[in-house]
């Protein structure tokens, strides 16, 4: 299993680029000298004057700094069109030198109200999937459908990894991972926006019992972490229900999904802290292991609680890798 670590952002108006620079730099920074094997970077619900293109140059900068850790980066797919998409992730990864992965996402009714795209919906989705996935892999492609065409098309330059870097799709139900399936993609699970735990198993084995008998695919999971022999559980609570009830006063555009997920933990943060890693290093293993034991995921993304401190989010990152993770395999190896 590969482990990674993921950021959620700050809301600060004030934040600038230098701020987020410095912020990520660390944090990758301290990862990747512990062993992790990803980085995620949180540009879906990044300031939105940062745009894709912006979050693909601030990757590439960070990738000059840490020669060894892999990145992860968010796209919704449909947003702009699939070919120009394609190109994105091609260009991402020759600037990293094949050390990126993407996470896809269907964009909300509110993203797709903005670029005047509200009555396609899913539609829109399904076919840009379709049309950004033959971009990546076919030469001289020509496409004429409902929504989307383009003629003569051959990606340039060709992406570093062949025959294209990893894409995972955030599910949150099981149409979402019906269209993972078919166009051969991971899933991408944010546990802690989900209903209750079994929802993270169901739609697990619903994705494997999809593919084809010779093909595994990739489970990646998304959990909240706060590592310490002393955790006080109702401050981890408290900012994480501050930081959610933030998103929801924030208003803007979200998934049906994702809004009512951020409800649930603004009502009960106590119900996510039951699905996540919070607690002493033993607490964390035996929470682990029951993940572990009911989804065998390929990819473990550990989120740091916001609100806590840089300082606590690096202690966190230090224990996962070297007092947890070396139950599954030894700090410094190759994962299992």
């Amino acid at each position: 299993m590969d482990l990674g670590v993921s950021l959620l952002p700050e809301f600060n108006e004030m934040t600038n680029m230098k701020h987020l620079m410095k912020k990520y730099q660390a944090a990758a920074t301290i990862a990747d000298k512990e062993g992790y094997h990803w980085f995620g970077m949180p540009n879906r619900l990044m300031p939105s004057w940062i745009d894709g293109n912006t979050a693909v140059l601030m990757t590439s900068y960070l990738a000059g700094f840490n020669f060894n850790i892999r990145f992860l980066l968010n796209m919704e797919l449909g947003v702009d069109h699939p070919v120009r998409q394609a190109s994105v992730v091609s260009v991402a990864d020759v600037l990293t030198n094949g050390r990126v992965g993407f996470c896809l996402e269907m964009p909300d009714d509110g993203v797709l109200r903005k670029f005047g795209f509200d009555m396609q919906g899913k539609a829109r989705v399904n076919e840009a999937s379709q049309l950004f996935n033959s971009a990546l892999a076919e030469r001289n492609l020509s496409y004429k459908g409902k929504i989307f065409e383009t003629n003569g098309f051959t990606l340039s330059p060709p992406p570093v990894q062949f025959p294209a870097p990893d894409f995972y799709y955030r599910c949150y139900s099981e149409a979402d991972v019906l269209l993972a399936a078919q166009r051969g993609w991971g899933i991408n699970l944010p546990v802690y926006e989900f209903p209750n735990p079994d929802h993270a198993a169901n739609l697990t084995q619903l994705y494997r019992n999809q593919l084809p008998r010779e093909v595994r695919g990739k489970v990646s999971l998304m959990l909240f972490a706060s590592i310490g022999e002393e955790v006080n559980q109702g401050r981890v609570s408290e900012e994480i229900q501050k930081y959610f009830l933030s998103l929801l006063e924030r208003g803007g555009s979200m998934t049906e999904s994702r809004k009512n997920g951020w409800e649930r933990i603004a009502e009960n943060p106590q119900s996510m802290i039951d699905r996540s890693l919070i607690g002493s290093v033993q607490d964390t293993r035996s929470q682990l292991n029951e993940w572990f034991q009911s989804l065998q995921p390929d990819v473990l993304f550990i989120v740091p609680v916001p609100g806590l401190g840089e300082g606590e989010s690096a202690v966190t990152i230090h224990r996962m890798r070297q007092e947890v993770m070396p139950i599954y395999y030894p700090a410094g190896g190759a994962s299992a």
